[in-house]
C-alpha cells in the first residue's frame, strides 16, 4: 500500500515528531502542546496523575520556561516561546511536562509555600535524575541538552559527560542522586 495513504495511528501510538538536530525550533502552539499533553497522559500514568492534580492550565510569558504555581491546586504556566527555542520535538516536551507534572506528584508546590533558587536547584536535580531512571534517555536527553554547560552544582541538573571535570565529592553526589539515593533535603543541603 502507499504509505502515504496509512491512516494516521491512533493518539497513544503516534510516532513523536522530531525534528533534524541543526534546527532546534519547534513551531509549537497551543492546539499542538494540548495534542502532546494528551498523547502523554495515555502514555505515562504519572503524568496522568500531575495532569489530574492540576487547577489549570495558562500559556503565558510571565515564566521563563514551565512551571506549577505553588499551593494544594497548582496551575501549569507554559511558555510556548521556551519550547519553541529548546525542545527539539515531542520528546523533549513531554520531559519538561513531567518534570513539572513530578513537583506536584511529590507534592512539593503542596508543601513549599516559597521557593528560593537554591530550592529549586535541588527539587529539580532530584526530578531530572528520577526521570532518567523511570523514564531513560528518550526524556532525559532533554535536560543534558539544555544544562549541557551547566558547571558546579549546576551539573546536577543534566546526567554526567565524560568532559565533566572530575570532582571526587560532586562525582560521588551525582552518583547517588541518579541512583535514588538521595532526598531533596540531601540535596538542599549539599
Amino acid at each position: 500500500p502507499d504509505p502515504a495513504r496509512r491512516p494516521r495511528p491512533q493518539s497513544g501510538a503516534r510516532k513523536p515528531r522530531r525534528l533534524k538536530p541543526a534546527k532546534n525550533i519547534m513551531n509549537l502552539n497551543q492546539s499542538w502542546f494540548r495534542q502532546i499533553l494528551a498523547d502523554l497522559r495515555s502514555e505515562n500514568p504519572l503524568a496522568c496523575q500531575g495532569i489530574l492534580s492540576l487547577a489549570g492550565l495558562e500559556f503565558t510569558d510571565a515564566v521563563p520556561t514551565l512551571a506549577v504555581t505553588l499551593g494544594e491546586r497548582s496551575v501549569l504556566q507554559v511558555n510556548l516561546g521556551f519550547l519553541r527555542e529548546h525542545a527539539r520535538g515531542e520528546d523533549d516536551v513531554k520531559a519538561v511536562l513531567l518534570h513539572e507534572f513530578l513537583h506536584v506528584l511529590l507534592r512539593h508546590t503542596a508543601r513549599i509555600r516559597t521557593m528560593t533558587p537554591l530550592r529549586n536547584l535541588a527539587l529539580d536535580a532530584i526530578i531530572n535524575a528520577t526521570i532518567h531512571r523511570l523514564a531513560g534517555p528518550r526524556f532525559s536527553d532533554f535536560f543534558s541538552h539544555y544544562y549541557a554547560g551547566a558547571q558546579g552544582i549546576a551539573r546536577l541538573l543534566r546526567s554526567p559527560t565524560p568532559n565533566d571535570p572530575p570532582d571526587p565529592f560532586l562525582d560521588a553526589f551525582t552518583q547517588a542522586l541518579h541512583q535514588g539515593k538521595v532526598s531533596s533535603d540531601d540535596a538542599y543541603a549539599f
